[in-house]
């Protein structure tokens, strides 16, 4: 008996999760269908009910990113290309859309300096992993120092190697979050902002 009530209640749970799904998809549709036919402020709305639901991916911000667009909202165009690109770093059309609007809302932009350029070509999470494989061989070449009879001058240069490249990776890291580009900057959707 115990069986048939697990099952009933797992099947019951499969169609209102399939029924959840099945709505979410109806509402992306609509909106979509408000879009292709030129109804932007009503296909806004309902990227917004679908952003609001939780239902978050790359391709919803990207579309909602090109609504904005459509009614001449730059400023929350970017913003949702942005969470697009956050959500799937490698979207073409994000990107490409991101530069005109960038391009059409003739945004300030910081300029980088010189080390974030050269920052760029690893994330914060390849630094992160860098930085702690070199403090912890640092560490290690350390002990060996400290309980070793000799001290041999290649685990001396390894401990400073590797504490060096745990110095640039934290550096790194610290840059690439407060830089240009990082966690302190906003995207301005107000038209007479100053």
């Amino acid at each position: 008996m115990k069986n048939y009530a697990r099952l009933l209640a797992f099947l019951l749970c499969a169609v209102s999760t399939s029924s959840a799904f099945a709505q979410l998809d109806s509402d992306f549709a609509k909106a979509n269908q408000d879009y292709a036919q030129g109804n932007f402020n009503e296909a806004i709305s309902g990227y917004r009910t679908l952003v609001g639901s939780g239902q978050w991916s790359a391709n919803l911000f990207y579309d909602l990113g090109n609504a904005y667009f459509r009614t001449g909202d730059f400023g929350r165009a970017i913003l949702n290309y942005e969470r697009a690109l956050a959500l799937e770093r490698h979207h073409p059309e994000a990107t490409a859309n991101l530069q005109i609007a960038r391009d059409e809302a003739r945004a300030l932009e910081m300029q980088q300096s010189w080390p974030e350029r050269y920052l760029q070509s690893a994330s914060s999470n390849q630094y992160s992993i860098s930085a702690a494989v070199a403090f912890w061989v640092g560490v290690f070449c350390i002990v060996r120092l400290i309980f070793a009879r000799r001290r041999s001058a290649a685990t001396i240069a390894l401990s400073i190697l590797s504490l060096f490249i745990f110095a640039i990776a934290t550096l790194a890291i610290y840059g690439l979050d407060r830089g240009s580009k990082g966690r302190a900057l906003a995207i301005v959707t107000d038209q007479d902002a100053e």
